[in-house]
């Protein structure tokens, strides 16, 4: 596939420099957001497997566990995690950030990120970044992280296998919403038609995303729709799950994954929100989802989150369950009543 010319304007210059870094680097550290998701983790390791093909030695650590249901894409363990591994960021010599654009959302990985002398490289798709880092490779108007690397390893011209294809399919089907987002046009199917020559299977990959659910996610999945209360004439749609409830189902907070969603299945709602308790600690989980023009990312902001205009999320302390609630309640009456014009 040919690169689009707004593409290569955009970012050529960025990925001239990103080359430069990764020729001079010997080692090489990978990392991600907290609660990682499918574009996350699918460009993670669709870098790995690109830059370990030219002999770089690579390393992916992130803060928190790969999800239940993405860890079919890393069969053989590559992706590590900071609270179950030792990890010595001494002696690397860049740090490539995927999909994410605050320096807090690496979580207990942030002081290493923020005290490396390594090189640093972003790669995302988020507006208002707020990380320092050397290089950004950055188009809030991307589908996915996802396409990103795909475009940036065409520049470097490495030859495309089957675990990169698989990775990079895994990032942009999950970040367009199984290809159903407003950013989902000809040049994302046209880098789909691309990677499906090299062994993609897209049912399977569906399948291990969306229908691997344990019969305990099943259980507190019918709790949170009893749950699901309507505002604003039904535009406005909340679901809340608390601590207790997930225990009662002996559901952990991975079972929850996607919830969200469900909440757009409403007939006339615009504007979908999950608040979860998160076992074990004083915070809150919030995700959101929005349709057309209203924004999600408006009311993820006023909780110090962030995310797109239709899908976005926060993570809270501090704060109970019920004030979140109302607050949302409170919040979303602006966004709801500007149709929520949002000029991403």
């Amino acid at each position: 596939m040919q690169i689009p010319e707004k593409v290569r304007n955009l970012l050529y210059p960025a990925f001239e420099q990103a080359r430069t870094a990764i020729h001079k680097s010997g080692r090489i550290w990978i990392s991600t957001h907290r609660n990682p998701d499918g574009d996350a983790i699918g460009s993670e390791l669709a870098l790995y497997h690109a830059l370990t093909v030219i002999g770089k030695k690579v390393e992916i650590v992130n803060c928190d566990p790969t999800p239940y249901n993405l860890m079919f894409t890393d069969r053989d363990s590559i992706i590590k995690s900071h609270e179950n591994y030792r990890f010595d960021a001494s002696e690397v010599d860049l740090i490539i950030i995927a999909d994410l654009n605050d320096s807090s959302r690496l979580g207990t990985l942030a002081p290493i990120f923020n005290e490396s002398k390594a090189y640093k490289l972003l790669i995302d798709h988020h507006t208002e970044a707020n990380i320092n880092v050397d290089l950004s490779i950055v188009n809030t108007q991307a589908t996915s992280t996802g396409e990103l690397v795909y475009y940036f390893l065409k520049f470097l011209e490495i030859e495309m296998n089957s675990d990169i294809a698989q990775n990079l399919y895994l990032a942009i089907m999950t970040d367009t919403g199984s290809f159903r987002f407003p950013r989902t046009d000809a040049s994302t199917h046209q880098i789909v038609a691309d990677i499906m020559q090299y062994d993609v299977d897209p049912v399977e990959i569906y399948e291990q995303v969306y229908n691997t659910n344990s019969i305990n996610s099943i259980h507190i999945l019918g709790s949170a729709l009893k749950n699901i209360t309507l505002h604003y004439g039904g535009k406005l749609a909340i679901m809340r799950i608390s601590a207790e409830m997930l225990r009662s189902a002996n559901a952990s907070n991975d079972d929850i994954d996607n919830f969200v969603n469900h909440t757009l299945s409403i007939d006339g709602t615009k504007i979908g929100v999950m608040i979860a308790e998160v076992i074990g600690s004083n915070e809150l989980r919030i995700s959101m989802r929005s349709k057309g023009e209203y924004s999600a990312r408006k009311i993820s902001s006023h909780f110090g989150g962030g995310g797109h205009l239709n899908a976005a999320g926060a993570r809270v302390k501090n704060i109970s369950l019920d004030e979140a609630y109302k607050q949302i309640i409170e919040f979303a009456e602006s966004v709801i009543e500007s149709e929520g014009i949002d000029n991403e």
